[in-house]
Protein backbone atom coordinates (compact mmCIF):
# COMPACT_ATOMS: atom_id res chain seq x y z
CA UNK A 1 0.00 0.00 0.00
CA UNK A 2 3.02 2.61 0.77
CA UNK A 3 3.65 2.66 -3.14
CA UNK A 4 0.08 3.81 -3.95
CA UNK A 5 0.19 6.43 -1.54
CA UNK A 6 3.48 7.57 -3.16
CA UNK A 7 1.89 7.56 -6.41
CA UNK A 8 -1.30 9.67 -5.26
CA UNK A 9 1.01 11.99 -3.44
CA UNK A 10 3.14 12.41 -6.84
CA UNK A 11 -0.43 12.87 -9.06
CA UNK A 12 -1.72 15.37 -6.47
CA UNK A 13 1.92 17.09 -6.72
CA UNK A 14 2.33 16.66 -3.07
CA UNK A 15 -0.28 18.98 -2.11
CA UNK A 16 -2.96 18.48 0.73
CA UNK A 17 -6.64 17.64 -0.52
CA UNK A 18 -7.53 21.88 0.11
CA UNK A 19 -4.30 22.87 -1.02
CA UNK A 20 -5.34 20.74 -4.80
CA UNK A 21 -9.37 22.14 -4.08
CA UNK A 22 -8.30 25.04 -3.93
CA UNK A 23 -6.03 25.15 -6.33
CA UNK A 24 -8.39 23.76 -9.18
CA UNK A 25 -10.75 26.68 -7.76
CA UNK A 26 -8.67 29.26 -8.72
CA UNK A 27 -7.24 27.89 -11.77
CA UNK A 28 -11.28 26.32 -12.90
CA UNK A 29 -12.10 29.75 -15.14
CA UNK A 30 -9.01 29.85 -16.84
CA UNK A 31 -8.74 26.18 -17.90
CA UNK A 32 -12.22 26.78 -19.42
CA UNK A 33 -11.16 29.42 -21.31
CA UNK A 34 -7.81 27.53 -22.62
CA UNK A 35 -10.18 24.32 -23.77
CA UNK A 36 -12.75 26.74 -25.20
CA UNK A 37 -10.38 27.61 -27.51
CA UNK A 38 -8.62 24.45 -28.04
CA UNK A 39 -11.89 22.89 -28.97
CA UNK A 40 -12.24 25.60 -31.70
CA UNK A 41 -9.07 24.83 -33.53
CA UNK A 42 -9.64 21.11 -33.07
CA UNK A 43 -13.13 21.63 -34.68
CA UNK A 44 -11.95 24.30 -37.23
CA UNK A 45 -10.26 21.72 -39.75
CA UNK A 46 -13.18 19.21 -39.55
CA UNK A 47 -15.93 22.36 -40.48
CA UNK A 48 -13.33 22.98 -43.15
CA UNK A 49 -13.22 19.61 -44.76
CA UNK A 50 -16.99 19.15 -44.67
CA UNK A 51 -17.49 22.34 -46.26
CA UNK A 52 -14.71 21.09 -48.96
CA UNK A 53 -16.20 18.07 -49.24
CA UNK A 54 -19.82 19.78 -49.37
CA UNK A 55 -18.79 21.69 -52.17
CA UNK A 56 -16.68 18.81 -54.14
CA UNK A 57 -19.77 16.20 -53.86
CA UNK A 58 -23.05 18.11 -53.22
CA UNK A 59 -25.87 16.92 -50.89
CA UNK A 60 -24.84 12.81 -52.42
CA UNK A 61 -24.95 9.71 -51.29
CA UNK A 62 -21.27 10.33 -51.63
CA UNK A 63 -21.29 12.83 -49.40
CA UNK A 64 -23.53 11.39 -47.26
CA UNK A 65 -20.79 8.09 -47.07
CA UNK A 66 -18.16 10.21 -46.20
CA UNK A 67 -19.52 12.53 -44.02
CA UNK A 68 -20.34 8.65 -41.77
CA UNK A 69 -17.13 7.71 -42.66
CA UNK A 70 -14.92 10.54 -41.33
CA UNK A 71 -16.90 10.93 -38.19
CA UNK A 72 -18.92 14.49 -39.21
CA UNK A 73 -22.52 13.10 -37.90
Amino acid sequence: MNSVRGIQKWLAFGLSAEQEDRFRQANFGEDISQARIFIFLVLLPFVALLVNDYGFLGFSGKFYALCNYSGYS
